[in-house]
């Protein structure tokens, strides 16, 4: 069952998608490994936000 997310993780993984789509429209190069680079920042900034401080209880996986 997948929990809700917060709203800082919500607002994260917007912003990740939102800085993958924009890397993807990037010709190869510095910028678009440099755009790449954020997304992931960003969502594993979410990830680990959803991980640290969701509401509810610790699933076993």
């Amino acid at each position: 069952m997948k929990r809700p997310q917060s709203s800082l993780a919500n607002k994260l993984n917007i912003r990740a998608v939102a800085a993958l789509d924009e890397a993807r429209e990037m010709p190869a190069g510095d910028a678009r490994r440099e755009a790449m680079r954020k997304a992931r920042i960003l969502r594993n900034a979410a990830e680990m936000h959803e991980h640290f401080f969701s509401n509810g209880g610790a699933s076993a996986k």
